[in-house]
């Protein structure tokens, strides 16, 4: 047989199977949790319609998935609401451990739902004002989603290239500017061994 078989490195962020705040990295490693935060939101609701995201499981595409729905006040267009995962350790739900991302070719998952929301990567340089992200929308069937982290784009004015900002990610969130409903299933990163994305760690 003259076939070759090309296997690139995948390291699945989470499955959420297990019942736990922390997504898989975290579980590993320490640290690496899922939360919720949000601005303006409903009537003081929380930004997210479970934030005990422990609780968030329920069968889904493969085993359990996330469900989550964003309630965001539409009042002001700078509200939202978001869903993160960071990871490493931050106790207090605000990221703050960089990784390099520069070696990593995209990012998978399956969802399905409804509404809009982008994928926000949240880096050293992050703010309202400069922000890198992707628009994804939702549909009530389960969908495969591969992003190529090279497409990433930056919002705003003045800001550093995504190929400056990726040596400094902390995590990512899925942001809504409008009420919508998220199942999140199967996250992966392709491109890098564990070991890079976590250096100090004995694999």
């Amino acid at each position: 047989m003259d076939t070759v078989l090309n296997l690139e490195p995948m390291i699945l962020l989470d499955d959420f199977e297990a019942a736990s705040i922390r997504n898989l990295i975290g579980q590993q490693v320490g640290g690496g949790a899922w939360f919720a935060i949000g601005q303006g939101w409903q009537g003081g609701k929380s930004p997210i319609s479970t934030p005990d995201l422990a609780s968030a499981r329920e069968p889904g595409w493969d085993g359990k998935s996330l469900h989550v729905q964003f309630q965001v006040d539409t009042s002001s267009t700078s509200n939202y609401s978001m869903l993160g995962m960071d990871f490493a350790g931050s106790p207090d739900g605000k990221p703050q451990v960089w990784r390099n991302l520069t070696g990593i070719d995209s990012l998978t998952f399956q969802m399905r739902g409804r509404g809009s929301l982008a994928l926000r990567f949240l880096t050293r340089v992050s703010s309202d004002s400069c922000r890198y992200e992707t628009p994804l929308e939702l549909s009530g069937s389960w969908n495969h989603i591969s992003l190529n982290l090279d497409t990433v784009r930056v919002v705003g004015n003045a800001c550093p290239t995504w190929t400056e900002a990726r040596r400094q990610v902390a995590g990512f969130g899925f942001v809504a500017h409008r009420d919508a409903e998220l199942w999140l299933d199967n996250l992966q990163l392709y491109g890098l061994l564990p070991g890079e994305l976590f250096p100090n760690y004995v694999w």
